[in-house]
C-alpha cells in the first residue's frame, strides 16, 4: 500500500508539473511577440523607454525560468511578474486599461505561479471587447480567516451565459478565444491544494469576478510543520 501511494504522489506530481508547462506554453509565445513588437516600435521614438521595457521583459522571463520549477511561489515574486506584464501590457495598450491592487497581506506568502496572472491577462483579452477605455480591472488579495483570498474583477461586458457554467470545467474555444488557461488553471489549484480552491466566477452584462480561495501558508508557516512532524 506504501509503495502504491509513493507511486500514486509521483503521477500526481508529473500531472501537476505537465499542466505548469502547458499554461506557460500558452501564456509566454503570445505575450512575447506582442511584447517584441511593442519595443520595436518605441525604439523609434524612445529609446530610454523601449531600454527600461526590454529589461522588464527580460526579468520577465528569467522569472519564468525560475519558477518553473516549483509548484508554489511567494506573493512577491508573483507580483513581480505581473508588474513586468502589466507594464508592456498597458504601453502597447497606452491608457485603454485602470489596473489597481488591493494587497492586504505579505509578500511572503505562497500562491501557485501565474494565478494572478492567467486571471489578469484573461480580463484583458476577453473583457472588454472593442471599448477603448474605461476599462476597469480591479485585484484584491487579502487573508480570510485560515484562506488566502484573491479576486479578480472586472468591469466588462460579461461572459455569455451558455459559457460560464463551463470555464475552468472544461477546455474551451470561443469567438473571443481560449478557455484553456482557465481550465488549466482551475485543475491545477484542485489538485495543489483542495475542491474549495477551484475557481469561482460570477458575470452579467456589468462585469466579471473571478475568486480562488488558496490554504493560506507563509515560508515561516511551512518550516515550523516540517519541524512539528
Amino acid at each position: 500500500n506504501q509503495i502504491a501511494l509513493g507511486e500514486a504522489e509521483v503521477q500526481a506530481q508529473l500531472v501537476r508539473d505537465a499542466k505548469i508547462k502547458a499554461l506557460q506554453a500558452q501564456i509566454n509565445p503570445h505575450f512575447f511577440f506582442n511584447a517584441i513588437n511593442t519595443i520595436s516600435a518605441i525604439l523609434r521614438r524612445d529609446q530610454e523607454k523601449a531600454r527600461e521595457l526590454l529589461l522588464q521583459l527580460s526579468n520577465y522571463f528569467r522569472a519564468n525560468l525560475i519558477v518553473a520549477r516549483e509548484t508554489e511561489i511567494t506573493l512577491g515574486q508573483e507580483r513581480s511578474q505581473d508588474d513586468a506584464y502589466l507594464e508592456l501590457e498597458q504601453t502597447r495598450f497606452p491608457q485603454k486599461y485602470n489596473i489597481t491592487f488591493d494587497q492586504q497581506v505579505e509578500n511572503d506568502v505562497y500562491l501557485p505561479p501565474f494565478t494572478i496572472q492567467v486571471l489578469v491577462e484573461n480580463a484583458l483579452k476577453h473583457a472588454f471587447g472593442a471599448r477603448k477605455d474605461h476599462n476597469n480591472v480591479q485585484i484584491t488579495i487579502k487573508q480570510l480567516g485560515a484562506r488566502l483570498a484573491i479576486q479578480v474583477a472586472d468591469n466588462g461586458e460579461g461572459i455569455a451565459p451558455e459559457l460560464l457554467p463551463k470555464l475552468g470545467k472544461e477546455p474551451l474555444t470561443s469567438s473571443k478565444g481560449s478557455g484553456n488557461a482557465l481550465y488549466n488553471l482551475n485543475q491545477r489549484l484542485i489538485g495543489l491544494y483542495d475542491e474549495r480552491s477551484a475557481l469561482q466566477i460570477t458575470s452579467s452584462n456589468k462585469g466579471t469576478k473571478i475568486k480562488i480561495s488558496l490554504p493560506y501558508h507563509t515560508k515561516e508557516g511551512a518550516d515550523n510543520e516540517s519541524l512539528n512532524r
